[in-house]
C-alpha cells in the first residue's frame, strides 16, 4: 500500500472534502514511511555492532 494508491482509491470515492482526506492520508503515509525507514536503520545499526 503506497501513498499513490491511497490517493487513487480516495478519488474514486468522490467525497466532498476529498482534499482534506488526501492530505490527511498523505501525512499519515509519510509518517509511517519515515517510521519504517527509522526502524530499518535501528535494525541495521544493531546488526552492525
Amino acid at each position: 500500500m503506497t501513498c499513490i494508491h491511497y490517493i487513487t482509491t480516495e478519488r474514486k470515492k468522490k467525497s466532498k472534502n476529498i482534499k482534506i482526506d488526501i492530505r490527511r492520508k498523505l501525512i499519515l503515509c509519510e509518517i509511517s514511511r519515515m517510521y519504517f525507514i527509522w526502524k530499518l536503520r535501528q535494525i541495521q545499526s544493531g546488526y552492525g555492532k
